[in-house]
């Protein structure tokens, strides 16, 4: 049973997006969307081109990478993660060295990935603490204030008092 092929406009529309956004995403990610065959003289050309029900599935997860915040670089490293690269019959042999180099480069970047993230918390954490630190002070500046205005208010009190006695002590003195 043959597969289900779609035009581009059809794996924008099911994937959820508009077909200007699926142009953009196919121009920088195409090799994760290559149309349906195996060599050049297969391929369909022009508008003609068509897609399996894959496309679609790299066409969301390609649009919920980018609402993550995620740049055109990191959307590239998690699609070669997760979804094989299309490549003709022709492109295939001169791909071959590199999927097995990037077979062999997957454990080195898949350890450093965590590392980076670690050395990035870290680095937050580093300027939480430092923030923290400014606040105490801050909150221990404003503590030594209002006991310095405590003592001001309760030395114009008695300022107050000695400049004017009460009636009684000036009908006395």
């Amino acid at each position: 049973m043959a597969e289900e092929l779609y035009t581009f406009k059809e794996i924008c529309q099911m994937a959820g997006i508009p077909y200007s956004t699926g142009r953009y995403y196919r121009s920088k990610h195409g090799e994760f969307i290559a149309p349906v065959g195996t060599s050049i003289s297969t391929v369909s050309t022009g508008r003609n081109k068509k897609y399996t029900k894959q496309a679609v599935e790299v066409l969301t997860f390609i649009s919920n990478a980018y609402k993550t915040g995620a740049s055109a670089n990191e959307v590239q490293q998690r699609l070669s993660q997760h979804f094989p690269i299309s490549v003709s019959n022709e492109e295939e042999v001169s791909q071959c060295s590199v999927t097995v180099q990037r077979n062999e480069n997957e454990d080195v970047s898949n350890a450093i990935a965590p590392l980076a993230l670690i050395a990035n918390m870290a680095q937050e954490q580093k300027a939480i603490r430092e923030a923290l630190q400014k606040i105490a002070e801050t909150l221990e500046r404003a503590r030594e204030q209002e006991q310095e205005i405590a003592k001001l208010r309760a030395e114009v009190e008695e300022l107050k008092k000695e400049k004017d006695p009460p009636w009684w002590k000036k009908l006395l003195f």
